[in-house]
């Protein structure tokens, strides 16, 4: 009887855990969207609101947020090859992870890249794209590129004119 207790427990143990992230698999999930990164231009520094599930070295997205378009620029050798982009889902429960141990260019394949996009540029081949974003609704989006053989990606809020930098910082310090 003690047994079955301890495996009903464990069980449970396991089940629970599984879901406290709600489906997120540990910070993982393509749509999830940890923080942002607020920046004006390439050469502005950033204000970060959350922590950032991003892998962005050797490219910029900017501005964020984004108010009719952005620019998506490498600073690697290589060229942009792709840019995917996918809406995101934004969670403040990921604030104690070290996304820099986790994330790594093979993170996300292309194929599920490709899938959960709802816009893609396929084959820029320049060193700076700018993304038109009019016909996209006001939210968090996830920016997938595509420079060399290595993707990179970052999280982006695109306003309309009715949104301000105050709802971002709502949404992340309240």
């Amino acid at each position: 009887m003690i047994k079955i207790r301890r495996g009903l427990l464990l069980l449970f143990a396991f089940i629970v855990s599984c879901d406290s992230d709600n489906g997120n698999e540990g910070g993982l999930n393509i749509n999830l969207v940890t923080g942002i990164r607020v920046v004006q231009s390439q050469d502005s520094p950033p204000f970060t609101y959350g922590n950032p599930n991003i892998l962005t070295q050797g490219m910029a997205v900017f501005p964020n947020p984004a108010i009719g378009n952005f620019f998506v620029q490498s600073f690697n050798t290589a060229e942009i090859a792709n840019v995917w982009i996918i809406p995101g889902s934004p969670n403040k429960s990921f604030n104690t992870v070290d996304f820099t141990h986790i994330l790594n260019s093979s993170t996300y394949g292309e194929d599920e890249i490709e899938s959960n996009s709802i816009l893609s540029f396929n084959g820029p081949n320049s060193g700076s794209l700018l993304i038109d974003v009019t016909n996209l609704d006001s939210g968090y989006y996830r920016v997938f590129v595509k420079i060399g053989d290595e993707f990179y990606w970052d999280n982006i809020f695109i306003a309309n004119d009715n949104e301000n930098i105050q709802d971002i910082e709502d949404f992340w310090i309240n």
